[in-house]
This record gives C-alpha cells, sequence and structure tokens, in this order.
C-alpha cells in the first residue's frame, strides 16, 4: 500500500477511534442522566398519587398546590404501590406487587432501590405517611417512551457522525498528504532518468524549506560528489594511460632496437640500464597511482590516534636521507612553543603523515639549487603548523592554483624527474586530517608549503 493511501487511512482510523471514545462518553452520560430524571419523575408521581388519595380532610394547602401542579397523564407500562414496612400493600395497581421479600426491604431501608428490566425502569423508596406520621415505601415502575426515543436517535446520530467524521477525514488527509507527497513523485521521476553519464542534473526540490528540501539537497550534494569521482576517476584513468604510455614505449623502442643486430656487451648493458632506469620510473608511478588511490578511498577506513608531530617530521627526514640522496633537511622549532605538550596530537593517522610530509622535504631539495630543504614547526592557534622552504625558482602566479591537480606540474620542473602526484596527496592527505596545506611562492625566490595539522 502507498504512503498516500496508507498515512490517511490510519490517520482516519486514529480519528475516528477518538471521536468514537468521545461519543460513547456523550451516549453514557446522556444515558445516565436519563434514568435520573425518570427515576425523578416516577417518585413525584408515586408521591403525587399518594397525597391525592389521602383523606380529603387532611389535606393540606400545600399538597393541594403540589396535586395540581402536577402532571398525573398515563405513562406507559405504569405500576404503583404503597406498602408498610413489613412489605405488605396497602394501595396499589392491579400489577404491582403483592408483598415485598425482606432482603428487598432491608435495601430499600439502606437507600433508594432502583431496577431495571426490559428497559423498564422502576423504584422503592421510603417516605412518610402525612396521615399517620410514620414511614411507608412507596413503589413506581414505568417505561420512558420518550426519553428511550431521544436515547435512540441520539444513538443513531453519533454513530453517524463517527462514520461522517472518517470519511471527511480520509478525504481531507489523502488529499493533503498527496499535494504533500508530490514533490517525492517528482523526485523519482526525475531519478528514474538520471545516468551515469548526466550527473550534472539537480533537483529543484532543494529550494523547498522542509524535510523534501533536505533530502532533495543531500541527493545534489550526493550527485556532486559521484561526478567528482566520476570525473576524477576518468581524468585519473586519462593521466595514469598517458604517464604509463611514455616509459613503456620507451621500453618498446629500446628492446626492439636491441633485438635488430647482434650488439656488444656494453650496448646491451647500455639498454639494460635504459630498460632498469624507465622499469623504476613506471614501478614508481605504480605507488604514486596506489598512494592517491588509498587517500581518495573512504576517511572511515583510516585509523587515527595520538602522536607528536615533531616524530613524524625527523621520521620522515631520516626516512628521505636512507634513501642516500644528496639532500639537506633541517628541521627547526618555533621559540614560543610552551611545553612539549603542544607538540601532540590526537587525531593523526602517522604513516599517510609521513608520506605527505617526505613528499614536501623531497620536491623541496629536488628543485633547489643546494638541494637543501628548511622545515620549521610553529605553534599556532588551535593546532600545529608545518613549513617546508625550498631554494628554487618559484612557481609562477598563474600556475599555482593548477599544482594541486593530479599529474601537472610547473614549466619550470618539465626538465626533473616527477610525475604530479605528490602534491595532490599530499592535500588528500590533510583533508584525511581535517587540515590544510597553503602555498606562498614568488618567482626567484623559491616557495614555502605550509600543513596545518588541528589539535
Amino acid at each position: 500500500m502507498k504512503i498516500s493511501q496508507k498515512q490517511p487511512l490510519l490517520s482516519s482510523a486514529l480519528f475516528a477511534i477518538i471521536i468514537s471514545v468521545f461519543s460513547i462518553f456523550i451516549f453514557l452520560f446522556y444515558r445516565s442522566n436519563r434514568k435520573v430524571e425518570f427515576y425523578n419523575i416516577l417518585k413525584d408521581r408515586v408521591i403525587t398519587r399518594q397525597t391525592l388519595m389521602l383523606d380529603m380532610r387532611q389535606l393540606k394547602l400545600d399538597s393541594l398546590i403540589i396535586a395540581r401542579k402536577s402532571n398525573l397523564n398515563f405513562l406507559k407500562n405504569e405500576e404503583y404501590g404503597f406498602y408498610n414496612l413489613n412489605g405488605e400493600r396497602i394501595l396499589g395497581s392491579i400489577n404491582s406487587p403483592s408483598t415485598l421479600e425482606g432482603s428487598k426491604i432491608e435495601k430499600i431501608k439502606r437507600n433508594d432501590l432502583k431496577m431495571e428490566a426490559d428497559r423498564e425502569e422502576s423504584i422503592f423508596f421510603i417516605y412518610e405517611d402525612l396521615i399517620k406520621n410514620q414511614p411507608i415505601i412507596l413503589y413506581a415502575k414505568g417505561l420512558d417512551k420518550n426519553g428511550l426515543s431521544k436515547e435512540n436517535y441520539l444513538g443513531k446520530l453519533l454513530i453517524a457522525g463517527c462514520i461522517i467524521t472518517f470519511l471527511i477525514s480520509f478525504g481531507f488527509i489523502h488529499f493533503m498528504v498527496k499535494n504533500a507527497m508530490m514533490p517525492l513523485y517528482n523526485i523519482a521521476k526525475k531519478m528514474e532518468i538520471f545516468s551515469s553519464h548526466d550527473l550534472t542534473q539537480k533537483l529543484s526540490e532543494s529550494s523547498y524549506n522542509n524535510e523534501i528540501g533536505m533530502m532533495a539537497n543531500t541527493f545534489n550534494s550526493l550527485m556532486s560528489r559521484l561526478k567528482a569521482g566520476y570525473d576524477q576517476q576518468k581524468n585519473f584513468v586519462s593521466f595514469a594511460t598517458h604517464e604509463l604510455r611514455t616509459p613503456l614505449a620507451i621500453l618498446m623502442g629500446h628492446t626492439e632496437v636491441a633485438l635488430m643486430r647482434d650488439r656488444s656487451i656494453e650496448e646491451y648493458k647500455n639498454t639494460l640500464n635504459t630498460v632498469r632506469f624507465e622499469v623504476k620510473e613506471i614501478n614508481e608511478l605504480l605507488n604514486d597511482l596506489l598512494l592517491i588511490a588509498r587517500a581518495n578511498s573512504d576517511s572511515h577506513q583510516v585509523e587515527f590516534e595520538a602522536a607528536r608531530i615533531d616524530d613524524i617530521v625527523w621520521q620522515s627526514r631520516n626516512y628521505l636521507l636512507g634513501k642516500n640522496k644528496p639532500y639537506e633537511i633541517n628541521v627547526g622549532f618555533e621559540e614560543n612553543f610552551e611545553s612539549e605538550r603542544q607538540l601532540e596530537l590526537n587525531h593523526v593517522n602517522k604513516e599517510i603523515l609521513r608520506i605527505a610530509m617526505t613528499n614536501l622535504m623531497d620536491n623541496a631539495c629536488k628543485y633547489s639549487t643546494n638541494k637543501t630543504c628548511e622545515v620549521k614547526i610553529i605553534p599556532v592557534e588551535k593546532g600545529i603548523k608545518i613549513e617546508f622552504k625550498d631554494h628554487g625558482k618559484g612557481i609562477p602566479a598563474s600556475e599555482i592554483e593548477h599544482i594541486f591537480e593530479p599529474f601537472y606540474r610547473a614549466s619550470h620542473t618539465k626538465m626533473i624527474d616527477g610525475h604530479g602526484l605528490g602534491l595532490p596527496l599530499v592535500k588528500r592527505i590533510m583533508e584525511l586530517h581535517g587540515g590544510k596545506v597553503e602555498i606562498v611562492s614568488k618567482e626567484g625566490e623559491g616557495s614555502v608549503f605550509s600543513l596545518f595539522l588541528p589539535y
């Protein structure tokens, strides 16, 4: 069952149940009140009869006034009777009981005895005899035809009201829910035509200031992320293919040339050295691609822990220098560190953060004329900043905005080995840590890359 049908049905049923309970309460209250009124009428009538049947010489003026004002019109199935306290009938209608049982008399003495059978009400009660000045038992019985007719009419009216209320509420709620669900129908239809080849479409329902707008906004955001991931994957494959094509072409060319004729041992050695170099380049490229893929994976799969930032800096330096490269890496600290606790971070993945720092140190040394990198650890508000300064040519201002794009390389670095994957990897690693990477560069003076890591 659709929500547009199920929700109105449930809501209308609940509303009908509430109305029904309220109607039952009204009906029972009316029935109870009707019985009380009818019992009072029976008492008044039998008292009036008892008064009129007294010896006229004993009637008082008040009794005469009561008799004149009383309505002794016939009640259907009406009975009456007067009894002494022993239960013997003094006077009464033909069908009234001739005697009263002792148990019933005891109940009457304690309180008025009210009885109901076949929709007829009867009452027994104690009354003071005006002649003998002693209590007697009065009995009255009758059918409240007029009251029961009104009671039946009220019951039918309440039942009809509950049914009509259910139908009206169902129709109204169904109309309201259908109108409220219409944007969802539209969203469903639009989502059916979306495809992986067209991820630029957006849901216009995002302008709604309600839950539907929130859902549409979430969907639009999801589509944007999917598009970014799809574009990144497409570009990644395109760039990777392009980068791998060059070393593979060189390998193929050298091996084909070497096999064209017999050559000297020295020539074969030169060919093998070239092949080894290109294979090394391919291996480094594949490692970079794997690191990029890993960094772009779900951040929930990355484990974080507490660590000292200076330890990671020194580990990165020692790792890079351990590869026997002719680099010089100088590490320094800002003087305004108040304690060693300021060097501790609570949300760090040491392995991938070391990769980011190693990349920046390697780039700084590689592009510096003196192969030197200056590293400085600086305390800042709500975190730590690590600067990596080189002594190179600097990056042209027009190219700075592109340097974090995969496979992009600045114009002055074309003659230096590299694949253009290091800086995009550094940026992604910082995003995983909730930090950021910034660059300040000026042509002829070198560049300074800064990592900010929050506490």
